[in-house]
């Protein structure tokens, strides 16, 4: 009995070992870059919902090459990636999935129009200008720099997706 219990508490050790908590330990063998539709009241605020399926709303998908994998996965968790503000729309149109064997292992959902990248995967680079009231935490610098949002913007042109970056933005 006490070698089975060990045994079990060996296999829960790695198990939590296994789980990547950021994206440069993330194990990974493609992503995939999404245009979809967003729906307002509908499970696609993500472009996975919250069962781990991918939107129904897929206009168009592009595989990333290792080079533009690699650099966008350096980009996300770099603090220059973030510190501007953000608008409150949150209208995604943007997606980007990690898989691994053809499961998805992680998500990013971002709105271009409202300078906002949401992650499966908390990404504390993210979190700038700490604001507190009470016991509201938020933060108002949490928007992506116009570095990342230019490295974005050429993807979209690259993969000729429908939503891009419209000159003259008041966050670039």
């Amino acid at each position: 009995m006490k070698f089975l219990l060990v045994i079990l508490f060996i296999s829960c050790f790695q198990e939590g070992f296994a789980q990547a908590n950021s994206y440069p330990e993330l194990e990974y063998d493609s992503i995939v870059a999404y245009d979809f539709e967003w729906r307002a009241k509908s499970e696609f605020f993500s472009i996975i919902d919250s069962s781990g399926q991918l939107a129904s709303t897929v206009k168009k998908s592009k595989r990333l090459d290792f080079k533009s994998s690699k650099k966008l996965t350096e980009l996300i968790v770099k603090k220059s990636s973030y510190g501007q503000a953000t608008a409150a729309c949150f209208e995604p149109h943007l997606g980007f999935v990690y898989y691994k064997s053809g499961v998805p292992v992680a998500h990013i959902t971002i709105c271009i129009d409202c300078n906002r990248l949401e992650s499966s995967i908390p990404i504390p680079e993210q979190r700038q200008g700490k604001q507190t009231q009470d016991d509201f935490v938020y933060y108002t610098a949490d928007g992506m720099s116009s570095s990342l949002r230019k490295y974005l913007n050429s993807l979209l042109l690259n993969f000729k997706f429908s939503h891009q970056i419209i000159p003259g933005s008041i966050f670039d």
